[in-house]
């Protein structure tokens, strides 16, 4: 069987698709923050949806500038430096924090209501971002 080559999103792409995540619903809510911060962090650091989803608060280390992935594809653990990428990651985690307070699940990117994201919605609004779609919230 013959390996499936992976999609690399052009920077336009990128672009669109952080740009569409800031104009996610609510105005007021943390949904299109998680989104713009998670997709960013994604793209400037190679790593997959689900590893970024898999995040713990504990696996990011904004004071040493390293995150921590844990059970990658291949069940291994590796390290993923970070250098201006942290602040953005602080300034998320201060307004997640802000807004959801003591409702926070234990992941770093969080669903509206604090709980853990789900696989569906994450890949339904990265493609809906990326082709410029409109994005209903998920019930």
């Amino acid at each position: 069987m013959e390996a499936r080559q992976p999609y690399v999103y052009s920077d336009a792409e990128i672009n669109a698709s952080l740009t569409a995540a800031l104009a996610l619903p609510p105005a007021d809510g943390l949904r299109r923050w998680t989104y713009h911060t998670s997709f960013g962090l994604i793209a400037v650091t190679g790593m997959r949806i689900s590893e970024a989803m898999g995040l713990e608060r504990d696996d990011v280390d904004l004071g040493a500038g390293v995150l921590t992935v844990r059970l990658t594809k291949f069940g291994k653990s590796r390290l993923v430096p970070l250098h201006p990428t942290r602040t953005v990651l602080r300034h998320y985690a201060h307004r997640r924090d802000a807004l959801l307070g003591s409702r926070c699940g234990s992941t770093f990117f969080v669903a509206e209501q604090g709980g853990r994201l789900l696989h569906q919605y994450v890949h339904r609004v990265l493609l809906a971002t990326v082709q410029g779609d409109r994005v209903a919230a998920p019930r």
